[in-house]
């Protein structure tokens, strides 16, 4: 695939792992996976990503903290936030800090997909 990303998804739960990462995994891109939030940060200073897709609650009660380390690790990596409605306000406190953006479970593969272009376009820009 043309334009394929090195793609985090960090998520507690097998079922998002199985539809999510099969699905990106199913449109050309490299998937790797991790359960919570210490797993994400190693993964993310250990290899070069793209874009990390990570659930609100699994990046722990200090997610800020750990997204901004994350950006630091790698300041030009995408993050997008997977969240429920219920959660709205700690997903704008995290695009404040720098999340790319973020799609509400459940997630709607034309959301997915739509996220993706963004992301392949600010890949794009900044390579």
């Amino acid at each position: 695939m043309q334009n394929a990303l090195r793609i985090l998804l960090v998520d507690s739960r097998d079922i998002i792992h199985q539809t999510i990462a099969d699905y990106l995994s199913d449109s050309g891109h490299s998937v790797d996976r991790a359960i919570d939030g210490v797993s994400a940060l190693e993964a993310v200073i250990n290899f070069s990503y793209d874009l990390v897709f990570t659930d609100v609650l699994t990046l722990s009660t200090n997610n800020s903290s750990l997204m901004i380390n994350m950006l630091k690790a790698r300041p030009t990596i995408a993050v997008i936030i997977i969240s429920t409605y219920g959660y709205m306000r700690k997903v704008i406190e995290l695009l404040k800090l720098g999340a790319m953006d973020y799609i509400l479970k459940p997630v709607k593969l034309l959301e997915l997909d739509a996220v993706l272009e963004k992301s392949i376009r600010f890949n794009n820009i900044i390579v």
